[in-house]
Parts: C-alpha cells; sequence; structure tokens
C-alpha cells in the first residue's frame, strides 16, 4: 500500500528471507519511499503525488531493484510512478514529457494493464 519492497538488507524490516531475529525498522530505501507516499490519497494512488515526489519514486524503485537479489516487484512500481508522470504532464498540457513517461511504461513492460494502456495512448497520439 505505501511502497515498501523486499531488500537483501539484513537489518531491515523489509528483508525478503531471514533466520534471525526480527528486525523492527525500515531501511533507507524503504523508508524514503514510505515518506514520499505519506500524502498520498488512496483513492487515486500515485495520480495524487506532484512530480518531485514521483520523480524521487522513479530513483526510490530503480534503487530498489538493485537492493533485492531477487524479483520485489520494484519495476511494477517504477512503471507505476512514470505511469503517473505522464498523466501529470498530459494534464499540465506537456505532450512531449508525457509521451517520454509513456514510453518508460512500455519499456519497463509490466505491469500488463499500464503496459497496454500506454501504448494505446502512445499510438492514439
Amino acid at each position: 500500500m505505501f511502497g515498501a519492497l523486499h531488500v537483501d538488507d539484513e537489518n531491515s524490516v523489509m528483508r525478503a528471507v531471514s533466520r534471525q531475529d526480527p528486525k523492527r525498522n525500515f531501511d533507507a530505501l524503504n523508508a524514503r519511499v514510505i515518506q514520499l507516499h505519506k500524502w498520498q490519497d488512496l483513492s487515486k494512488g500515485a495520480d495524487s503525488l506532484d512530480e518531485p515526489e514521483l520523480l524521487e519514486l522513479v530513483q526510490c524503485y530503480r534503487d530498489l531493484a538493485a537492493a533485492c537479489s531477487r524479483p520485489n516487484g520494484a519495476q511494477e512500481e517504477e512503471s507505476r510512478a512514470h505511469m503517473a508522470l505522464a498523466r501529470l504532464y498530459r494534464e499540465r498540457q506537456n505532450p512531449a514529457r508525457a509521451a517520454e513517461e509513456f514510453e518508460q511504461v512500455v519499456t519497463l513492460g509490466v505491469p500488463s494493464d499500464l503496459v497496454s494502456e500506454a501504448r494505446k495512448i502512445l499510438t492514439s497520439g
């Protein structure tokens, strides 16, 4: 719900697999993602965030993908942030920036519903 993902950090509550005592603290990346989602309207999701938060989320999710040796959903979350940016840029009458963000969604290739939506928008002009 608030964007935290599994990481390999043994000191993080988000450690995917642990044979140690349970941890109670988030790693720095996940803590930042949660902070960025703090003011999110839950009915709108990432679409309720503004450009600076969305741009930072894109980078955080790229970093979270690298912070886990197994798939952790970071590409899907990055794609959602790109889609929210694309919608924001369309709303702000910036079609070139919107198209760049839709292309990022297509390039990431997940989740399939967003990829289909982005392709449809890109081909319809």
